[in-house]
């Protein structure tokens, strides 16, 4: 049945359009599309494994108040706490955050995609 003939349906509502409202309710900020590094390491935890990469440089894909897309070569499991320093062109030093991996995806052999919530605010 489409959308459309559901009652209390919007006028032309989908699928992929409620789809995009229920992702935007899950967010608490926009985002904005970004293009930075970030030196990230991961702070010790009791479940560390001895060939676990613990510093890397990753690439900032977007921004929001409440968190980030990284981009980089290795991936760090779900719920990891970070501690990232996000390197601005204009700026000498770093801007220094903690964050917690909130989701990782594998895009590739090689290449990680993850989701970060800062853990301040």
């Amino acid at each position: 049945m489409p959308l459309d003939d559901r009652p209390n349906a919007p006028r032309g509502a989908s699928l992929w359009s409620v789809k995009s409202e229920r992702e935007i309710d899950r967010r608490r900020a926009a985002r904005y599309s970004a293009s930075f590094c970030v030196l990230a390491r991961k702070l010790s935890d009791n479940e560390s494994y001895a060939d676990e990469v613990v510093e890397l440089t990753a690439e900032l894909r977007d921004i929001s108040r409440g968190g980030c897309c990284l981009v980089s070569g290795h991936g760090w499991r779900s719920l990891s706490v970070l501690r990232c320093e996000i390197l601005l062109p204009q700026l000498a030093v770093g801007v220094p955050t903690l964050a917690q991996v909130r989701w990782l995806r594998s895009e590739g052999q090689d290449q990680f995609v993850m989701g970060l919530q800062f853990l301040i605010e």
